[in-house]
């Protein structure tokens, strides 16, 4: 009852210019006035409760101007906003700049982002009241809507709405240091053949007369002992045959980690030159840089089941080595994996952020970060559901297979 009763008022007082603190003095000074200081004729309290009223309606009125001036100078402002891009968790950038209306009458302007994947600060900066943006998670948007916070130095008076700027955001994923090139490299470890056409039988052999300056090592004595003339070996260049990577996020809760990596591999180009991406969110197969990040970016607000666009992707993904990107926690990712027949040549790649103890402290850590950790616990169960498939812990933090 108590709840509803806060609730009501505080819905009432989003009216009024009057927080709950001020209501409260207004209140508190005329029942203190009528019950004791005008029966007792007490001056004392008369002026005291007087002054509480006259500031409550003070600050009610300076208030209203400042949200009344800053709602106006937001709809008359001409310069068009600037795209804003940044790295989550790690990036900072520049948001509104807007003057400070009414700070020397004791006014406070603030604003918070509805969508809470983004961090706000506002500090003051030449006069001028500057809002400071950090990610906490990647996306993309064409528009950005704020709730402004208008209250007085005390608290007596505030007045809150909400303005959407058309701006574009964009926020990418913090890719960490990057992966160590051998644990991709080490899949395709052993495909050297004589001929990529033919079968690994090892190398092929060619023989041509020897010729001055030719290594002693490579005469073929055998065949000078039967024909008279002096050969020598001519070994066939090895070639890797082209591997094409294929490469696909499952997206959860908390892919964050498994986000950064895939924008790593996409960005630096380690897939090589014929590659795919795809997610939940964008099953595709995407073969375009710029597609795959922009979807890899938007893919972070997505209400599909992990995992479930998997099939899709594998059906128009043709031949490739798949690598599949998992979040560090047990879910239903897993019984999409066991459920699909993947190739032999397909592998998991768990990442996370590693283990809470190795974590410096100097490092900078936002304290509302979404990254999962992944415990030894969780390892365990995804060992166990990902049982006779190829899999790997990875650690975003340092690059390197987890221990």
């Amino acid at each position: 009852m108590l709840s509803r009763l806060r609730a009501f008022v505080v819905r009432a007082l989003a009216w009024t210019p009057l927080s709950l603190l001020g209501l409260g003095a207004l209140l508190g000074s005329l029942l203190i006035f009528r019950f004791y200081a005008w029966p007792r004729e007490d001056h004392v309290a008369r002026v005291a409760l007087a002054a509480i009223s006259l500031a409550v309606l003070q600050s009610s009125i300076v208030v209203s101007w400042a949200a009344w001036r800053t709602r106006r100078w937001l709809h008359d402002r001409s310069t068009p906003p600037t795209p804003i891009h940044m790295q989550a968790e790690r990036g900072e950038a520049e948001g509104l700049r807007m003057p400070r209306f009414g700070h020397w009458l004791g006014v406070r302007i603030e604003a918070v982002w509805t969508d809470d994947r983004v961090r706000s600060k506002w500090r003051d900066r030449d006069g001028d009241r500057l809002e400071r943006l950090s990610g906490r998670r990647r996306g993309r948007w064409s528009s950005v809507e704020r709730l402004f916070s208008v209250e007085s130095v005390f608290g007596l008076a505030r007045v809150s709405f909400r303005h959407r700027e058309r701006r574009e955001i964009r926020v990418t994923p913090w890719s960490g240091p990057g992966l160590e090139l051998p644990d991709l490299l080490a899949l395709s470890a052993g495909e050297a053949v004589s001929q990529p056409s033919g079968r690994p039988l090892g190398d092929r052999v060619d023989m041509r007369a020897y010729s001055p300056g030719d290594p002693p090592r490579w005469l073929l004595w055998k065949v000078f002992a039967r024909t008279g003339e002096l050969m020598v070996r001519t070994p066939e260049a090895a070639g890797d045959p082209q591997v094409r990577w294929a490469l696909y996020l499952v997206n959860a809760p908390d892919d964050e980690a498994g986000a950064g990596v895939a924008a790593d591999l996409i960005r630096r180009g380690r897939l090589g030159r014929d590659w795919a991406f795809g997610c939940d969110a964008h099953p595709g197969p995407l073969e375009d840089e710029l597609e795959a990040l922009s979807a890899l970016e938007s893919s972070a607000d997505t209400d599909r089941t992990p995992g479930q666009g998997l099939g899709h992707f594998l059906s128009k993904l043709g031949d490739a080595r798949l690598i599949v990107l998992a979040p560090p926690t047990l879910g239903v990712w897993t019984d999409a994996l066991r459920s699909l027949a993947l190739r032999t040549s397909a592998v998991v790649w768990v990442v996370s952020d590693g283990p809470q103890t190795q974590r410096a402290a100097w490092f900078y850590e936002p304290e509302d970060s979404p990254r999962v950790l992944a415990p030894p616990e969780d390892r365990n169960r995804i060992q166990s559901a990902l049982a006779g498939r190829p899999l790997a812990f990875l650690n975003r933090r340092t690059g390197r297979r987890a221990a």
